[in-house]
């Protein structure tokens, strides 16, 4: 996220308050989980759905991350774990 992003957002989470934007992305990952259904289902510009909610998480996630100190450092070792850990399970799977 850039400076004038993390700002607006910072700005966001002021005027409606860290519940209400705690419960549009809570709102926002069920409407992704949606998406992605009816995306395996072949609903008709289904994509197109899927793409604006991937958008819209991506959104409440970067306001998620300021809410909760915006440790980048702490959030991207926990990734990092994971992602190894993700290619340990297929590493071994391939062998």
């Amino acid at each position: 996220m850039n400076k004038e992003e993390k700002k607006f957002f910072k700005k966001s989470i002021l005027h409606f308050g860290t519940d209400v934007q705690m419960t549009m992305c809570i709102e926002e990952c069920a409407e992704l989980i949606q998406a992605i259904s009816k995306f395996k289902r072949g609903k008709k510009n289904a994509i197109d759905n899927l793409l604006e909610e991937i958008a819209d998480v991506q959104i409440m996630l970067d306001q998620m991350k300021l809410m909760f100190d915006n440790d980048d450092e702490r959030i991207s070792l926990i990734r990092t774990q994971k992602l190894n850990r993700l290619k340990s399970i297929i590493d071994d799977q391939n062998k």
